[in-house]
C-alpha cells in the first residue's frame, strides 16, 4: 500500500510556503534525510502590492498629469 505525501502550509508576509514530505522515498542509508519539495505561491499581500498598487499610482498619475494640462 502506498502512502499519499504529508504536505502542511505556511503563511508568509507575501508568499505562502507549503511542505510536502515524501514517506515513499525515505532512504534506509540516509536515516537523517527527509525527502520532499517547498512551494513558494504568492498571496494576497503580494498581488496587491506587487501588482494592483503600482497600476493604481500609473493610472492616478496619468489622469493627473492629463487633467493639468
Amino acid at each position: 500500500m502506498k502512502e499519499n505525501a504529508q504536505c502542511f502550509v505556511f503563511d508568509a508576509n507575501f508568499y505562502s510556503y507549503r511542505v510536502c514530505f515524501l514517506p515513499n522515498d525515505y532512504s534506509p542509508g540516509n536515516r537523517d534525510r527527509f525527502w520532499g519539495f517547498v512551494t513558494q505561491l504568492p498571496n494576497a499581500m503580494w498581488l496587491i502590492t506587487r501588482n494592483l498598487l503600482p497600476a493604481l499610482l500609473g493610472f492616478g498619475l496619468f489622469f493627473y498629469l492629463l487633467r493639468k494640462k
